[in-house]
């Protein structure tokens, strides 16, 4: 016997699922077309925040809707502004560590990947490493960029005794993890490299 109030729960959670998958590509949306860096600077109607980033105004405010549905933004039906509210903005703009913005773009790149997935339930196998570049690598290298960026001397280098210190003698170093990206910002490309 189906219990119905355990199933409308479930109801719930699962529809707030398919809500948050949507607004993250929203959220993937707003990083890449600096909506998010441009509503932050005070609230402002959809015309505004359109006018400020040279955007298409229906777009703009289908998006700021959903966004403010998604509670990321809060709307002033009389005055009409959409307002993203400090702390909000503080994970969603500006090139620190803190804004969690560009993982919206792994999780919407990983999302293309899923007929390789279904393929490989099906067959076994794996999905190769080229077939994640160079979108992954891109998006990795701008989310550990601000990551490295803000917190390589004090985060990383000095917890471990004793390094901050001999790296200002001179002593050499080398840096070993992951392949790095395939390109950069200046469009140089960089060696290919193994992965396990």
């Amino acid at each position: 016997m189906i219990d119905e109030a355990r199933s409308r729960e479930f109801g719930r959670a699962l529809i707030g699922t398919y809500s948050g998958a949507v607004l993250t590509y929203l959220i993937g949306v707003g990083h890449e077309t600096g909506l998010f860096d441009a509503a932050a600077w005070h609230p402002a109607t959809s015309s505004e925040v359109a006018e400020r980033t040279g955007l298409n105004e229906r777009y703009v405010r289908e998006w700021l809707g959903a966004m403010t549905t998604g509670g990321i933004f809060i709307y002033e039906s009389e005055s009409g502004l959409y307002e993203l509210p400090p702390e909000h903005a503080l994970l969603l703009t500006g090139h620190t560590a803190s804004n969690a913005a560009p993982m919206s773009q792994i999780l919407n790149h990983f999302g293309t990947l899923l007929p390789h997935l279904v393929e490989c339930f099906r067959d076994g196998g794996g999905i190769p490493y080229s077939e994640f570049r160079p979108q992954f690598t891109d998006r990795m290298d701008d989310v550990w960029r601000r990551i490295y960026d803000e917190k390589l001397l004090d985060g990383f280098i000095a917890p471990v005794p004793g390094l901050p210190e001999r790296l200002h003698a001179g002593i050499a170093a080398a840096d070993v993890g992951s392949p790095p990206p395939c390109s950069t910002t200046s469009g140089a490309r960089w060696p290919t490299m193994g992965s396990s």
